[in-house]
């Protein structure tokens, strides 16, 4: 158990049969963790939860992440989908005319300033790739708690729902982006 405080919030809806297919939401960020349990169409939420950490000067994420999922008991249960959703500074957006795989981890080196990256992803939104790093250890234990994830930057999930959700067609949208988070 860690050493250091935390604060949750939980809240459940109506039980959901052991055999209805279910999918599990999660947003890390390296101060707190977030959690839905809805339908694979995401039209009934049946859980909601939040771990914020409140201090933890040398704690890794991923020992974070591993008591997040122990607290809430999501390791014990079955998922037909795992998004999860990773929040960091370690990001770039790229347009295609300037985008090479090979290049990934120099132009996250020159954007973000580390200059040691273990591994970079990408995902192609619009006419654009948006760039990024992952802790390896956070990485590698999402991979072996949820081996049918589909793990993405936080940036690139909220610019694809901008471009492509129907209620947000022919409409005219602000971005209001800080340094802090609600």
């Amino acid at each position: 158990m860690l050493a250091e405080a935390y604060h949750t919030k939980f809240f459940a809806g109506h039980e959901f049969s052991p055999n209805e297919a279910k999918c599990l939401s999660l947003l890390i960020t390296t101060h707190s963790m977030m959690y839905a349990i809805s339908t694979n169409e995401f039209s009934e939420v049946f859980e909601l939860g939040h771990l914020e950490f409140t201090n933890q000067p040398n704690k890794e994420i991923k020992d974070n992440a591993s008591f997040f999922l122990q607290n809430f008991s999501l390791h014990q249960k079955k998922f037909s989908k795992v998004n999860i959703a990773i929040l960091n500074n370690d990001f770039s957006i790229l347009p295609d005319a300037y985008h090479l795989d090979r290049e990934l981890k120099s132009y996250l080196s020159f954007s973000g300033g580390k200059q040691e990256l273990k591994n970079a992803f990408s995902h192609q939104v619009k006419d654009f790739k948006f760039a990024y790093t992952i802790d390896q250890d956070l990485l590698s234990f999402l991979e072996k708690s949820f081996s049918n994830a589909s793990i993405r930057h936080a940036g690139a999930v909220d610019l694809q729902l901008f471009f492509n959700h129907p209620s947000l067609q022919n409409n005219d949208l602000f971005l209001v982006i800080t340094d802090s988070m609600i």
